[in-house]
Parts: structure tokens; C-alpha cells; sequence
């Protein structure tokens, strides 16, 4: 009977693999008819194919056994968009092509880890534990084995039942563990070097990494140069860093046929801690980069000389004429030579445009700016108007919003065209900006155009706004809201509002999250822009609500995006938003609550170094820093040393080790971060003022770790960390908390006096720079120095600069310094209102919630 033999080999489908011998031996015998069926089931079930699988995916299965190796990948993806994720692992079990092994190995983690993060969420331990020992058998899949045994429980039993077995799965075992001298012993064992290598740093120990990149980087001839002075200098032959081994990089500077080359080789310098052989070369390839290195440290003097002005009586408005001659030559259009100097010309003018408001020489900057810019604007309206909007919004931020603000207002005068012109160029013809300046009339009738676009530049933060002219726009804005003619008027006036408050609504600016909130608030739920399911949305209202201590609201959101969480390619995509919940829910005081999904967190993470990170971060958003904390080693400790980018994920945890005065192992993961950036590739793009970080990171937490067994060498290296550069906003962040954690209080003061002595000169050289007075301030607040001084510097720079984010974290950095807590956690968490989304300034309000002031 038809029906009786259709029926029998659904019963068998259904039953799977407990019938597969029995089906063999059918397929092996002599009824045709039982054959064919026996073989067609031994197909399915072996790839996971039921009476209920999609078709579709029965389909691709039959075409990839078909497929030669060039479509293979392809047809997995598509199997992937369709979450066959255990007939995918099913049909590379079987490949025998170690070509398309190798291409499809990330495709198989990933269909592992997704497959059994849903099993698990369905309560099926035991078949997500399947579906991991499923993918490829390396150190990443036995790491994500073997973090699913922490995440059930049994990691204990685990690794004692490991005892005596394959050293590789001890390997991961030990690093879910945190053991990482274990980890690296059985990786040892392995014969997996690399791995090894790399558990040895979270030991202290940074030679065999650096041993081992150099025998991986030999062709990178500059890498290796690099690697050869640590390899000295992590041996004890300090003395072996000398000019001699510094001879091969000047040569290679100066005999270089690329550019690419020179500017590695000149980096190294600096990665080495030479700033001053650095600086020289610097010099000499680009006047421009050495400018813009010596503003970063305050080194005014220096910067005017880099451009070709006289430091002690700098002819500004000589200067700014001659490069306008150069920029505006009329041969640039038809010869390369002279738009190369017109080019670097603009640059030029654009740089020490910067630097003169940077350092509030705001009248000096204007004088010599106008006359030529405003002959600009009469002979080339367009151009004028591209200078205007370079300074309003350069590459990286505000250049000179003083003098594109002057110089325009002359320009503009009474003209109300030319007024919006102006708008449109200052704000990138946003037209939420323009609805601004057309509503403004209405809300001020006597207010003139000068004072409407003063108020526009405070209300969206692109001006220093000393009189908080934004903030009296926005005060008359609110009063609009309830006196609108109709509900459309009102949330278009709401919009408005929340377009200079919610800080999404323009990049760049930090934001307002009480009066966003408030913006929101006054909205019915479906006129939020957040009510949209997508991960920017739900961050940012969660982080403008925390703010205001709002987690039950916060924690609301998270929970109905992990509800709602139904990305057809990935439905477990928003898992990691069970740590936000665990945090937010604990800080609305549910620990039952959160204790359930610190256990997801902790069962779905799998593993993976990303899944860590974004676990990391959930924790810090609610202020756990103990979890955020462990999380963070966990992606340092899981990620596989194999990624291209691995050793720039050792960084956030060197400097949280850093922080815990762990020398040892923070100076060795510093030291793997600062290799990513030696070499052709490493140093490309990169700063000289980022390698002198490196290498402060590096040799600060070394030399203390020095202290006890070779203290002349510690003390020697912690004064050529000084040297790097005394003025620098990392020194105040981490040399002078380090010292004192040391016990180094004489040295400590000693540095203190000849960085404060910079510092403080240079306030008084420059008493409008609220970036100074900052600065000085927050020399004095992290060194514990100075305080009542450092009050002063903290109270002018907000006075100049008022709610700006950082400053505001600044005086919280002193008056913590003080001892006074109360006023501290005040002023950082006006700094987190105007910052919701800096990851810095929410934790400095934690700590100052959290820990005792520092001491002398």
C-alpha cells in the first residue's frame, strides 16, 4: 500500500537518528523500493532535514551537494538568511574540500553560536551544547564550548573530567576560567604557540609575544625594528636602546622613496618615546602636522614657530595676508604646483585659525582674519562661503566658531538674505535649523539678527556662549509650547525643541537629556521618534532616561526590544541587551529581577569577544562596574589571538588594570596594543600624540612594576614617562594617580610642581582659554595639588565655557579632590545631562558615587 509505506517513512523521518543503523542496513538490501526510501531518509536526518523544514532549505541542501566550490558559499548564505543553521553545520561536517573548510569556518561559528543561543532560549541545553560541538574543532569553537559550560554551570565538573585530556580543550576551559597561567601552559602543550603567547600577557609577561610577532612580522622591516627594541627592553637590556639602534630609523627617513614609509619610520620615534628626534623630522616632512602636535600639548610657541611665525612677536596679520595670497592665487586652476601651495595655505590659515581661539586670542584672531576674508566675500561670495563653513564645521569638530561668527555678522550687516545664507552655511542647510531662525522672530519680536543667530550658535552648542544666550532661546521656546493654536503645532514645536536638545539631532553635539526628555514626555507615544525598533533609538532614550535616574522607564525599553526582537536574519540579534536590563533593573532596586538576566547574559554570551564587550558596556550603562569590569577581561581573555585587529582589544583592559594598579599585566596588554601600531600599516593615519600614549601606557605601569626589584631603573623610566610631555591631558589622567597608588610621593610632587609650574603659566599667558584653565585645573584635581587654585582655574573655565560636559566634570574632579561628594556628584551629573552618551563621564559620576576621595 502506497499510503502504509508513505506513513512508515514519516514515522522513521520523525524518529531520526535513533533509526539511521537500522536504515542502512535497508539501504544495503536488495528491495529496490526500500532502498531508495532508506537512502532519501539517511540524507535527511544526517542533515538535519524533518517533516518540518522549510522547502526552500531542502532545496539548497540538494544544490550545495551539488555545487562546485566557487558557488558553495553563496548557497550557505543563502541556507543562513533561512536560519538553517544545523543543516549548514550538518553539510560542512561532511566537506571534504579544505579550501571551502577554510573559507566557510567563520560561516560554521556563526551558525553554531546563533543555533544554540536559540535552542537555549527555547530551555534545550543539551542540543545547543550540539550545535557548538558541531562547528570546525579549533580554539574558537572550544572557547565557545567551553563558556557554555560556565554559562550551565558546569564548568567545575568540566575541568576536572578534562584533567588528562586533549590539552587544547583544557586551554579553553582555563581561559573561561580566568586561569590564564593554566591556559597558556596547556596551549603550550598544544604546540599552539600563538595562543600561548598570547595568555602569557595577561600573565605579565609580554616576551613571548613579542618573540612571536617577530618571527609573524619579519617583512614589515620598521615593525621589526620596533619589536627588536622591546624584545631588548622586556629582556633587561635597557641599555641596548640607544642613538645606535635609533641610527637605522633616521636612515630609513631619510633614504625612504615613499611617503608611506617616511611617515612610519618618523612614527616609530615617537612609539619609541623619543618625542624630540620625532618632533625634529616632524618638522622637516610638514609644517602643518607639527602645528597641530604642538596645540595638542599647549605648545603654543612651538605651533606659531612650526608655521612660519616669529613665537615672541608673531606678525599675525602679516602672515594671514601672504597665505591668503598664496590660497587665492589665480594660477591654481591650471598649474598642479600652485594649487598644492594654495591648498596648503588654506590648511594653514584653517590651523591657526584653531589654534588662535583655541587659546582665546579672539581679538588678535578676528584683526587679522577680516580685512582679507571680507575682500574674499566681495570678489568670491562662493568661496567665502566654503572658508566660512570649513571654520564653522571642520573635520574634526568647531574650528573657529569666533571668527566665522564675526567676520560673517560684518558681512551679513542689516541683509536678511545674506543673514540666512549665513544660517544655511553655519548649519549645513539643516532645515530644522532654518525652521529656527524663521520661528525666532515670533518668540523674541525685538530681538535683532545678530542676536538671533548669537542665540542659535548657544542653542546648538556651537559657540562658548558665556552669557547663555541658547539657553534664554530655549526658556522662550517651552513657553510657546502649550500657547500652540492646534495638537500639530504643538509637537512641531516640541520637534523643534527637541532638534537643539536630543543628542541625535545633530552629530557631533552632546545634547540636553532633561529637556529631550522633557520633550518626550510632552509627546504622545506614537509622535517619539524612539518608538522605532532600531538600536540607535532604543540606546539613546535608555541613556538620556538614565540620566535623570529614570531605570524603571530605561529598563521598560529594553525589555520590549528583547520582546520585539525579530530580525529575520538573526533572531537573537538584541541579546545582549539582558545586561542593560540587569543593570537598569538593578539600579531600579529588582535584584531578583536582574539576577535573571545576568544569567542570560551570562548563558547566551557564548564565547564571543563582541557579546563580552557589548556585556561590558550593558553593566557600565547602569553603573556595576565589578560586572562591567569582569566582562571587559572576559573579551580580552576569549577573543582569538588569530584576528587581524586582536591586539587593539586588549587596550580598554589594560587601562582597567591599569586602574587597579595591576603593573605587571597592564604594561604587557599595553605593549600588544602599542605593536598594532608600529609599522608600515600599524602607524598609518595615526597621530604622533596617540604613540606617545602608547608608549606612557606601556612604560608607567612597567616601571612601577619595577619598583621592588630594580628601583633605579623604575625611577629612570618613570621620569622619561614625565619627559614624554609634562603638559599632556593623559599625564594629569594617569601618571600622578599611578604615583601615589605607587607610594611615590616625593617623586610624585616633584613632577607635580614642574607640570603645574607649565600649566598654570600658561592660564596666565592666555587667561580667555577656558581650554587652559581646564586643563590647569585638572592637572591639580588628579593630583590631588593645588586644590584651591585648581577651584579657581575649574570656576573661569565654566564661566567662559559654561556647561560644557567635560568642564563640568572637571570642577566634579576637584571639588571630589576636596572631599566635598555631595557638590562633586552635583556638578557630574549636570556633566552626564550634556553628555548622556560619553562612556568617561557616566563613569566618573559612579566613581564619585562609589569611591573614597583621593588621598594624599
Amino acid at each position: 500500500s502506497y499510503a502504509a509505506r508513505e506513513k512508515a517513512s514519516r514515522k522513521l523521518w520523525e524518529l531520526g537518528d535513533k533509526v539511521l543503523d537500522g536504515l542502512r542496513a535497508a539501504a544495503a538490501g536488495d528491495d529496490p523500493e526500500a532502498a531508495f526510501r532508506a537512502s532519501l531518509l539517511i540524507r535527511n536526518i544526517e542533515h538535519f532535514i524533518t517533516p518540518d523544514t522549510n522547502p526552500r532549505v531542502i532545496e539548497l541542501v540538494e544544490r550545495y551537494m551539488k555545487a562546485n566550490r566557487h558557488d558553495r558559499a553563496d548557497i550557505m548564505r543563502d541556507i543562513a538568511r533561512l536560519r538553517g543553521w544545523h543543516q549548514m553545520l550538518k553539510l560542512l561536517s561532511a566537506e571534504t574540500d579544505p579550501q571551502v573548510l577554510e573559507d566557510l569556518r567563520g560561516m560554521a561559528h556563526m551558525a553554531a553560536v546563533i543555533g544554540a543561543r536559540e535552542k537555549l532560549l527555547e530551555n534545550k541545553p543539551a542540543e545547543a551544547r550540539e550545535y557548538l560541538e558541531m562547528a570546525p574543532r579549533d580554539p574558537q569553537s572550544l572557547m565557545s564550548q567551553a563558556a557554555f559550560c560556565r554559562g550551565v554551570g558546569i564548568l567545575d565538573d568540566e575541568i576536572e573530567k578534562a584533567k588528562n585530556g586533549p590539552p587544547e580543550w583544557r586551554a579553553a576551559l582555563a581561559r573561561a576560567k580566568g586561569d590564564t597561567i593554566s591556559a597558556s601552559k596547556a596551549a603550550e602543550e598544544a604546540g599552539d604557540e600563538q595562543l600561548s603567547s598570547a595568555m602569557s600577557l595577561f600573565n605579565g609577561d609580554a616576551l613571548p609575544w613579542l618573540k612571536f610577532r617577530r618571527e609573524k612580522d619579519g617583512a614589515d622591516a620598521i615593525r621589526t625594528l620596533y619589536l627588536d627594541i622591546m624584545i631588548g627592553q622586556w629582556s633587561g637590556k635597557e641599555k641596548e636602546f640607544s642613538a645606535k639602534t635609533i641610527a637605522p630609523v633616521l636612515r630609513g627617513i631619510m633614504d625612504a622613496r615613499d611617503d608611506e614609509a617616511r611617515v612610519a619610520a618618523a612614527n616609530l620615534l615617537f612609539l619609541l618615546g623619543e618625542p624630540s628626534l620625532g618632533e625634529s623630522t616632524m618638522l622637516r616632512s610638514s609644517s602643518l602636522e607639527a602645528a597641530a602636535y604642538y596645540s595638542n600639548y599647549e605648545r603654543v610657541e612651538d605651533a606659531l614657530s612650526a608655521l612660519g611665525l616669529d613665537p615672541k612677536k608673531p606678525d599675525y596679520n602679516g602672515w594671514v595676508e601672504k597665505r591668503f595670497e598664496s590660497y587665492l592665487d589665480p594660477r591654481r586652476e591650471d598649474n598642479p604646483q600652485v594649487q598644492q601651495e594654495s591648498t596648503k595655505a588654506f590648511e594653514e590659515l584653517i590651523l591657526l585659525a584653531g589654534l588662535m581661539d583655541q587659546f582665546g586670542m579672539h581679538s588678535e584672531l578676528t584683526s587679522a582674519f577680516e580685512k582679507p576674508l571680507l575682500k574674499l566675500a566681495a570678489d568670491d561670495q562662493d568661496e567665502f562661503l566654503t572658508f566660512l563653513g570649513r571654520l564653522f564645521s571642520g573635520n574634526n569638530g568647531r574650528v573657529s566658531t569666533t571668527l566665522a561668527r564675526n567676520i560673517g555678522a560684518k558681512w551679513s550687516a542689516e541683509n536678511a538674505e545674506n543673514w540666512r545664507t549665513l544660517v544655511a552655511t553655519a548649519f549645513e542647510d539643516d532645515e530644522l535649523a532654518m525652521q529656527w531662525w524663521d520661528w525666532m522672530p515670533e518668540l523674541d519680536p525685538a530681538a535683532s539678527l545678530v542676536d538671533r543667530f548669537d542665540g542659535m550658535l548657544g542653542l546648538l552648542e556651537y559657540s562658548d556662549d558665556p552669557d547663555r544666550l541658547g539657553r534664554r532661546w530655549l526658556d522662550l521656546a517651552w513657553k510657546t509650547v502649550d500657547q500652540a493654536k492646534n495638537a500639530v503645532e504643538k509637537v512641531r514645536r516640541l520637534k523643534r525643541i527637541g532638534f537643539v536638545t536630543d543628542v541625535s539631532a545633530l552629530p557631533g553635539r552632546p545634547g540636553d537629556a532633561a529637556n529631550a526628555l522633557k520633550v518626550r514626555d510632552a509627546l504622545v507615544p506614537s509622535e517619539r521618534e524612539d518608538q522605532e525598533p532600531t538600536e540607535s533609538y532604543i540606546g539613546l532614550t535608555a541613556l538620556q532616561l538614565s540620566c535623570q535616574n529614570r531605570w524603571e522607564e530605561a529598563a521598560a525599553i529594553f525589555r520590549k526590544a528583547l520582546e520585539n526582537d525579530d530580525n529575520e536574519d538573526n533572531p537573537t540579534s538584541m541579546f545582549y541587551l539582558h545586561s542593560y536590563l540587569a543593570s537598569s533593573l538593578r539600579r531600579a532596586g529588582k535584584e531578583q529581577d536582574a539576577a535573571i538576566h545576568d544569567q542570560w547574559a551570562e548563558k547566551l554570551a557564548l564565547g564571543d569577544w563582541f557579546t563580552c564587550i557589548r556585556n561590558s558596556q550593558g553593566y557600565a550603562f547602569g553603573g556595576d562596574r565589578e560586572r562591567a569590569s569582569l566582562w571587559l577581561a572576559r573579551a580580552a581573555l576569549e577573543a582569538p589571538p588569530s584576528l587581524d585587529a586582536y591586539e587593539s582589544y586588549l587596550h580598554q583592559y589594560a587601562e582597567d588594570l591599569l586602574a587597579k594598579g595591576r603593573w605587571k599585566e597592564a604594561a604587557s596588554l599595553a605593549e600588544a596594543f602599542a605593536i598594532r601600531n608600529s609599522g608600515l600599516q600599524g602607524s598609518a593615519g595615526q597621530p604622533p600624540s596617540n604613540l606617545l600614549d602608547c608608549r606612557l601606557r606601556v612604560d608607567l605601569p612597567r616601571a612601577l612594576a619595577l619598583l621592588e626589584t630594580d628601583r633605579p631603573r623604575a625611577l629612570d623610566l618613570i621620569g622619561r614617562c614625565h619627559r614624554l610631555y609634562p603638559s599632556g591631558g593623559v599625564l594629569s589622567d594617569l601618571f600622578f594617580p599611578a604615583l601615589r597608588k605607587a607610594g611615590l610621593i616625593k617623586e610624585h610632587d616633584e613632577y607635580f610642581a614642574k607640570s603645574w609650574k607649565i600649566y598654570s603659566g600658561l592660564s596666565e599667558a592666555y587667561p580667555l582659554s577656558h581650554r587652559l584653565h581646564n586643563g590647569t585645573a585638572w592637572l591639580g584635581s588628579r593630583a590631588s595639588r593645588n586644590l584651591d587654585e585648581a577651584y579657581k582655574h575649574s570656576t573661569e573655565a565654566l564661566r567662559l565655557n559654561p556647561d560644557q560636559a567635560a568642564y563640568l566634570d572637571t570642577m566634579a574632579e576637584v571639588l571630589f579632590a576636596k572631599g566635598d561628594r555631595k557638590a562633586a556628584l552635583r556638578s557630574s551629573a549636570q556633566a552626564v545631562n550634556f553628555a548622556p552618551m560619553d562612556p568617561m563621564i557616566r563613569a566618573q559620576y559612579e566613581r564619585f558615587s562609589q569611591d573614597p576621595a583621593p588621598g594624599n
